[in-house]
């Protein structure tokens, strides 16, 4: 096998196991990459313990590299999945999807709004401070921290989110090695990511751009 290639397996619920992990590392996987989309590192310790458990018995010290969430309009935590029926109302923000105010403040009556890559498609009924009320056009089942888009509408992000920052934070204690950061838009995100990296003093963590 060729030592200057790196196979990377993605940490979920089909391998969270230490037999199936063994296995993968015994048949050539280097490191394992954790999506940090929808989770956080502290939610995802059993699965980091099971994978150094299975690691250890292959002699092996694996690269471990985490998915940021990175600079894209995302909802809020959901207590539990929504079943969206096409011409259902929904209700963004206060009494309904949580939504940060940035996103809120932008929205007007007639405003489209695509969530989870474009699955679910809402327009805008009404629109004040603090809440919108939707109409479903195109249904389906609405998770936790799915992006949202608003076709036509440019908001400025910040590089990393609050969760991205406390996973950093968190990093160098579960043992990150590399860090992918998507949806970049330019130099200055992968530079603020690198500051932000060396101040909280893990600095040689490689950087992916995604």
């Amino acid at each position: 096998m060729n030592k200057n290639i790196e196979f990377y397996g993605t940490l979920g619920s089909a391998c969270e196991s230490e037999k199936t992990l063994e296995e993968m590392f015994r048949t050539g996987m280097t490191g394992v990459r954790v999506n940090l989309s929808h989770q956080d590192l502290e939610d995802r310790q059993e699965w980091l313990a099971s994978m150094r458990k299975a690691a250890k018995r292959c002699d092996i010290k694996p690269e471990l590299l985490v998915d940021l969430q990175g600079p894209e309009l995302r909802i809020g935590k959901l207590k539990k999945p929504l079943i969206l029926e096409e011409g259902k109302k929904l209700i963004l923000g206060k009494g309904g999807v949580k939504l940060s105010k940035q996103i809120l403040g932008s929205l007007e009556k007639g405003s489209e709004i695509l969530i989870d890559d474009g699955k679910i498609l809402l327009t805008v009924k009404k629109a004040k401070e603090r809440y919108a009320e939707c109409v479903v056009l195109r249904g389906g089942v609405l998770k936790s921290k799915k992006s949202i888009t608003i076709p036509g509408l440019a908001i400025e992000l910040p590089t990393l989110t609050k969760a991205d920052l406390m996973n950093i934070h968190n990093a160098h204690e579960a043992g990150v090695t590399g860090v992918m950061l998507p949806f970049v838009r330019g130099a200055q995100d992968i530079i603020n990511l690198r500051k932000t990296l060396e101040a909280e003093g893990v600095g040689d963590i490689r950087i992916f751009a995604k």
